[in-house]
Formats: structure tokens, sequence, C-alpha cells
């Protein structure tokens, strides 16, 4: 099972690529705070990717769960303090259902989940997957990746990166 933040969620919406998610064959959950996040306020700002992200919910590729007291408390315990709210209730939730692997963009989180033996997967991961599992062409992958950029999900260093391992792909 799978822990989903906000930020994986709201980039992959921003390229319209949304259905990698289904296409991970994973049970992906979110805490209750992700989805107050990146639906209810979304569409009360009138964010096109808030009702795109609502649709995963209602069709359970991404199921809302409650973090409990306890939880929250277990985390604040082994952090030493408390995150933000959505960092904190995604830690929490990752540590309630004894998650391995984490989804975000937020490097952050990424280094916090990782000092918890939590595995993070960010949104040019899933693309490179893609690559890698041949479901999309190589001009495709790097389509996404400089979309991500322009979008401002990315930084260029991190494009970069990805970019130069899409190549490692194609020449082997």
């Amino acid at each position: 099972m799978i822990v989903s933040n906000s930020s994986t969620l709201i980039s992959l919406a921003k390229i319209g690529r949304l259905n990698m998610l289904k296409e991970m064959g994973k049970e992906i959950v979110a805490p209750e705070y992700v989805y107050k996040e990146t639906v209810k306020e979304g569409k009360e700002k009138q964010l096109t990717d808030a009702v795109l992200i609502e649709s995963l919910f209602n069709e359970a590729v991404i199921k809302s769960k409650k973090v409990t007291e306890r939880s929250w408390q277990v985390a604040k315990q082994k952090l030493g303090k408390e995150l933000k709210i959505g960092d904190h209730s995604v830690i929490s939730l990752a540590l309630q259902i004894n998650a391995k692997e984490l989804l975000t963009d937020d490097d952050d989180l990424a280094k916090i989940a990782e000092t918890l033996g939590i595995q993070t997967i960010s949104t040019p991961d899933i693309i490179f997957k893609q690559l890698k599992d041949k479901k999309i062409e190589s001009s495709e992958f790097q389509n996404l990746i400089k979309d991500l950029v322009t979008k401002n999900r990315i930084s260029l260093k991190v494009s970069e990166e990805y970019l130069k391992r899409g190549e490692n792909i194609e020449n082997e």
C-alpha cells in the first residue's frame, strides 16, 4: 500500500497523466487532509485539477483514510516535532498502516519519510517507470518531464537528471 500526499496528485493532474496512478497496480491511500486540500479547497478555488483528482477518489483508485490521534502522536514522537498539517498527516498515515512507500514531490517530506524507512516515489519516478516498462515512448517521456518544469512542478536540475536517465534507457 502506498500513501500519497498532494504534490504528486497535483503534478500528474497538471500534465494530464493521473491515469499513471491506476497503471501502478498498487493500492493508494491518502489522508483525509489530502482529499480536503486537493479536492475540496481546489474546487472552492475553481481549479480543474480538483475535479480530475476527485474522479480518482470516486473511482476508488485512491482511498481517503482517517489518521488516528494515536498515529498523529506516534509520528510526533518519532519526529521529535509536529510538521505542517498536510505533511504530518501523510507521515502519520504511513506509520499507521505501516506503508513502505510514499508518493511525494516534496523534497523535505521525502527526506523525513526516508529517515523513517519509507521509500519515496516522485512524479518523475512514475513517468520514468512508464518509459522503462515501455508504456510510453522516449519523446513522450521527454515532453512530460519538460511539462513538469513549465508547470513549475519540478526544477530544471531535476528534469535534466531524469532526461539523462531516459537517454540511458534508450541506449540499453
